[in-house]
């Protein structure tokens, strides 16, 4: 898998039109950063307290063993600015976003971002991910069980407690992006070239659209009105979303539904743009206004559904007692 095909992304509006590099990444910073700021205002004082003592102890403690001095994360900012790993060489990051920077510097962490399910399946009930052979190499469903359950431990070092914190906050994120929880062989969309004439946003690729002009589509391309957006969606969120995670293990069982779900979004993102399943990589497919305007909503329903479910996440697994200062 070539990671610099999905490298970073920055959303930005111009003339009415939002636009996407050719490559991305689940979300797009953004997106990552939104769901991470809206699961942070869910926590027990419990888990708050873990997480503040990860934040000032635990991020310098990963800052100071990054190579050169990359991937750097402001403990006094950890949800913010977003990173553009694009521009920025030294790759300063926020802590939802850690992850992808990570993964430039040690590619062989990418398909821990994926559970490249293909299209034409609909899996139900337990995933099995690890004992697949889409999941051969690592996929998002062991990534985020494994860090879970470090993450819970409570015995890790610092810097390794922010190491497994900033995986499952950016792998709930990923596991709820459709384009990253299917593959149609083309990966995951990164090989549908599309066109975009008339649809108000600009992207290269299936992918890239998923990850960045959509979500700007559905709630704006700035930072703290996309936040208050989810905000007001997830107040009034269903029991439901989170049936089940109130425990490390309840939410790892319920992450497989959470993917399936994902997987069944995916379906109807291709069908609409006649793509069919199981072919070989398609060219100059045009998406409309009109699709626009459907899947929107569904990256808008899967970003507040990821922001509630991290919430009960991180209230599973931070329930330990921080060390004393």
């Amino acid at each position: 898998m070539d990671f610099f095909a999905r490298a970073a992304l920055t959303s930005i509006a111009m003339a009415g039109t939002i636009v996407a590099p050719a490559s991305a990444l689940a979300w797009g910073p953004e997106g990552h950063t939104v769901i991470a700021r809206v699961a942070v205002t869910k926590l027990s004082p419990q888990a708050t307290a873990d997480l503040q003592w990860i934040i000032s102890v635990g991020v310098p403690a990963l800052n100071a063993q990054m190579p050169g001095g990359k991937c750097q994360i402001n403990p006094s900012d950890p949800w913010g600015p977003v990173p553009n790993f694009e521009t920025d060489h030294d790759y300063h990051t926020n802590l939802a976003n850690w992850p992808d920077c990570w993964r430039i510097l040690t590619p062989t962490t990418a398909p821990w971002h994926f559970d490249d399910i293909p299209l034409g399946e609909s899996p139900s009930g337990p995933l099995n991910a690890a004992s697949e052979p889409w999941c051969a190499d690592g996929c998002v469903s062991t990534a985020l069980a494994d860090n879970l359950h470090k993450l819970a431990s409570g015995a890790l070092s610092p810097a390794d407690a922010a190491m497994a914190l900033a995986f499952v906050v950016h792998f709930v994120g990923d596991m709820h992006q459709p384009l990253h929880t299917e593959d149609n062989n083309d990966r995951g969309g990164n090989e549908v070239k599309i066109t975009t004439g008339g649809a108000g946003v600009n992207a290269s690729n299936l992918h890239s659209l998923w990850d960045g002009p959509l979500v700007a589509a559905a709630l704006g391309p700035d930072l703290e009105p996309a936040t208050a957006t989810v905000t007001s969606d997830d107040a009034a969120a269903p029991g439901g979303w989170t049936a089940g995670a109130d425990t490390v293990d309840g939410v790892i069982q319920a992450s497989d539904a959470w993917a399936e779900d994902a997987h069944a979004l995916a379906q109807p993102a291709y069908a609409s743009l006649s793509i069919p399943v199981g072919g070989a990589p398609t060219s100059q497919v045009h998406v409309t206004a009109d699709y626009v305007q459907q899947e929107k909503q569904v990256v808008e329903g899967q970003i507040d559904r990821a922001a509630v479910r991290l919430g009960a996440a991180l209230n599973a697994a931070l329930a330990w007692t921080p060390p004393a200062s």
